[in-house]
């Protein structure tokens, strides 16, 4: 017999951005993990038991949730981090006494409902003992067939700051992979034991297709594979992505050195072109491609956990389509200094950003560190409702021997221009950049919002730099400069509680803020703040 669970969601992440009602119903079995949405479904268990270790849960129906964050815009996530303290509250009911709620990752003891039909607020205080996925799970299990447990608000309170930059990515299931390839692989059987090339593992790829790469140098060359593509017509689904990703605890690296540059010569792109949506590119890097070394249109597409370098365009690119999600990437280097302005799109530094998306909407790019690229670090041109967030931005615009790359704007983060509207920006460690540290002076960027953001040492000598500018229509609010070549530019949009126009740090004395550590950006002190009248805005502070 079937049994239907109802559910009303409200999942609070409180070191993260917002809080977001979620209307949502569903059903998880043990195969098809949920990642909450805003659609408002109601969906039937059709499995008759479940079998469970810690504790042994046999005969149950149940509902599992994920410990996710999630937002209009899509599902986002982030790490519980060891020695986190956190506290759930759950408010639910169930039609049994003999129904529980259970999680395993979260070390919650198994707790029943103790009446009928009757909501009962839960709450457990735990600490996290070790790096928790945002794929762990509450579990929610009824005794019988026919019973039913409807949750009427979750919320999940973590008491330690936010996690900026790049967080651990947790590979696929191996026994979810479809098509297997090897940089040496010669077969057609496409699987673990008989991997096929990279080049016949493209042009076999379904829709909704994992494709594993075992770990090695995948050569790029202009007499044999060019490019690697997930064509228009090879679409997954929300709930069956296609997802092209190197085998765990493996690295594919994709490598275009044998590739043409030269702008006289025969010329291939190369790098990984999506053209398929729902696609996901996860744990790959992608090193001196022609042009931008991966290459996104086609909409709710997901770049994680990979390294790209030394391209001769933009690292990281979206361009067009919406729900495009750049997250927990390493991008650097990538260049086109010396190359001038032609066909390929080369300028003399000035078209290679670290991660772009452009004409896009509802888009996120969040938890990347983007360093050394020859123009900007982060830019979001022409695009609207786009979030950019605990990413770290440093030195773009420059070369490595600290010379100006080329014509290259050097911008840390570039938050818009060409009619973009309802961009925000938050949360990011912006420092060193050739030019501004996160910039929007157009007059056609409309309701813009910097908040929690930190910026230093922005702008070189001689420099118009600044630690932010803006325009009427944009929000500053709560950010943090530092040792800018100037704090604003631009000076006349909303300005609320910045390090610069608190009355106890006000313009006369430019709003100096001191951090614990300045040399270690790995170190989670780095740009923090160790005056106390600081500790409450910029880039580690709550919202």
């Amino acid at each position: 017999m079937k049994k239907q669970i109802k559910c009303l969601i409200l999942f609070t992440v409180m070191i993260l951005i917002n809080i977001t009602q979620i209307h949502a119903g569903t059903l998880i079995n043990t195969t098809t993990p949920w990642i909450p949405n805003t659609s408002g479904t109601t969906v039937t268990n059709s499995d008759a038991s479940v079998t469970m270790t810690r504790p042994n849960i046999s005969g149950y129906r149940f509902l599992l949730i994920r410990l996710s964050q999630t937002r209009k815009d899509g599902a986002l996530s982030r790490d519980l981090i060891a020695e986190e303290k956190i506290t759930v509250k759950i408010r639910a009911k169930s039609s049994s006494t003999k129904s529980y709620i259970y999680s395993k990752f979260l070390d919650f003891p198994l707790t029943h409902f103790a009446k009928a039909n009757e909501y009962r607020d839960f709450i457990f205080e735990t600490t996290v003992k070790s790096n928790i996925s945002p794929y762990a799970w509450l579990g929610l299990f009824t005794s019988k067939s026919g019973d039913t447990v409807t949750v009427q608000s979750i919320e999940i309170e973590a008491g330690s700051n936010p996690l900026i930059g790049t967080r651990i990515i947790l590979p696929t299931p191996l026994q979810k992979g479809t098509k297997f390839a090897s940089p040496d692989g010669k077969g057609e059987g496409l699987s673990q034991n008989d991997p096929s090339s990279l080049q016949y593992a493209m042009e076999h790829l379904k829709g909704g297709d994992v494709l594993f790469l075992r770990g090695g140098v995948y050569k790029f060359s202009m007499n044999g594979l060019k490019k690697f593509r997930i064509y228009k017509d090879i679409d997954g689904t929300k709930s069956n992505p296609t997802i092209i990703e190197s085998f765990p605890n493996e690295l594919a690296i994709f490598d275009g050195s044998m590739l043409h540059r030269d702008i006289n010569t025969e010329r291939e792109q190369g790098g990984i072109l999506v053209y398929g949506k729902y696609s996901k590119i996860r744990k790959i890097e992608v090193r001196n491609m022609p042009e931008d070394g991966i290459h996104v249109e086609a909409s709710n597409v997901i770049v994680e956990g990979c390294v790209v370098h030394h391209n001769g365009l933009t690292g990281i690119k979206g361009h067009k389509f919406s729900n495009i999600y750049f997250r927990d990437n390493i991008s650097h280097h990538n260049s086109d200094v010396g190359l001038g302005k032609d066909k390929w799109n080369y300028n003399d530094g000035g078209n290679a950003d670290g991660i772009a998306i452009s004409s896009s909407k509802h888009s996120i790019i969040e938890n990347n560190i983007v360093y050394l690229n020859s123009d900007d670090g982060i830019d979001i041109w022409g695009s609207s409702s786009t979030i950019v967030q605990y990413n770290k931005v440093y030195r773009n615009g420059y070369l490595d021997n600290h010379q100006h790359a080329g014509i290259g704007d050097g911008q840390g983060i570039k938050a818009g221009a060409g009619n973009s509207t309802d961009n925000r920006i938050s949360h990011n460690l912006v420092w060193k950049n050739y030019s501004r540290g996160i910039d929007s002076s157009e007059r056609t960027n409309k309701n813009l919002t910097y908040s929690y953001n930190t910026t230093w040492k922005n702008g070189h000598k001689g420099n118009k730099g600044r630690g932010y500018t803006g325009n009427k229509d944009t929000k500053f609010l709560k950010n943090i400069s530092s040792k800018d070549t100037n704090h604003l530019e631009n000076n006349n949009g909303k300005i609320d509680d910045n390090s610069w126009n608190r009355n106890d740090n006000s313009w006369n004395n430019m709003g100096t803020v001191s951090f614990i550590n300045t040399t270690d950006v790995n170190s989670s002190n780095f740009l923090r703040p160790e005056q106390d009248e600081f500790l409450d805005i910029g880039a580690y502070a709550k919202d």
